[in-house]
């Protein structure tokens, strides 16, 4: 939910009189009036949608929800973050607000989780390692039950992943597939953008973990590519996972991978067979020749 602060709103001062508030509401619901079909509306010669003209003027009315803007007014910071999305508050001590009532912050969550979604997926769309981890590092003023509108966004998009993994096990490519290519889709790029994400991620990596591990049988089992297969898993390994997922790839790459510094049997006996007919024509030409 957008934030936007009734008394810059309505150029009222936080300790405006009822009647400066009485005054707005009839101003505003006179526009309402006039304008009724409009989905925008102005207000002070600047136009807002309907519906959060209706909420700022229905929260003017209220005295707690007035005294909650009027608060937000002081601290900046917060204040900035709501409106516009600076991260000067995560940057900041945040003093004052560490002890606020519970109204408080249930009056806070929708904005503050609008505007904190918003902040975290742009920030792993620009693959922005930096605001990631400000906004990380954080505690919130949330509850369990909220997490959802404060990750929800961003952990769909970080799931599009999941997607592409499954569907790149269709593809009948992966059978002359680069390991450049490959690595594309779980690059270590993104992959340390979703090590950095909060706990609530922590599904989802396991979840991206496991279609790793499909793939790799995928690539293995139908294709013959052990070499993609081990290429994969090891991307995979690189996400911070549950250890039973984790061991689960590390054996699926252990089955695939070959013994340090002894080639394949196949290699070491088709060398031998061309040095023996080497070996073979160079006796004949040199001893047995004219």
């Amino acid at each position: 939910m957008e934030y936007i602060n009734p008394f810059k709103l309505f150029h009222l001062s936080p300790d405006c009189t009822n009647e400066d508030v009485e005054r707005v509401v009839q101003e505003t619901t006179q526009t309402f009036q006039t304008y009724p079909d409009d989905k925008k509306i102005y207000v002070y010669g600047s136009k807002y949608l309907r519906t959060q003209v209706e909420r700022a003027l229905t929260d003017i009315q209220v005295a707690e929800k007035r005294a909650f803007h009027a608060k937000l007014l002081i601290h900046k910071d917060l204040l900035n973050f709501l409106e516009y999305g600076h991260l000067g508050y995560f940057k900041s001590a945040r003093k004052g607000l560490k002890n606020e009532s519970e109204a408080f912050y249930s009056f806070l969550a929708p904005y503050f989780g609008y505007q904190y979604s918003e902040s975290m997926l742009q920030a792993i769309k620009t693959n922005d390692e930096e605001t990631l981890e400000l906004l990380a590092s954080e505690s919130l003023p949330i509850g369990t039950e909220q997490e959802q509108d404060y990750y929800g966004a961003a952990n769909n998009y970080v799931q599009d992943t999941i997607a592409e993994l499954r569907k790149l096990q269709e593809r009948q490519e992966l059978v002359s597939m680069s390991e450049r290519e490959m690595t594309s889709h779980l690059s270590d790029k993104t992959i340390k953008l979703y090590n950095i994400l909060p706990d609530y991620f922590y599904a989802t990596r396991n979840l991206i973990a496991n279609e790793v591990y499909n793939l790799a049988m995928v690539m293995s089992t139908n294709y013959g590519r052990s070499d993609g297969a081990q290429t994969m898993l090891r991307q995979g390994l690189k996400l911070k996972l549950d250890e039973t997922v984790k061991k689960n790839l590390e054996d699926l790459l252990d089955k695939h991978s070959f013994k340090v510094g002894r080639p394949p049997n196949w290699l070491i006996l088709g060398v031998g067979v061309i040095i023996l007919l080497f070996l073979m024509k160079y006796i004949e030409t040199t001893f047995f020749a004219g």
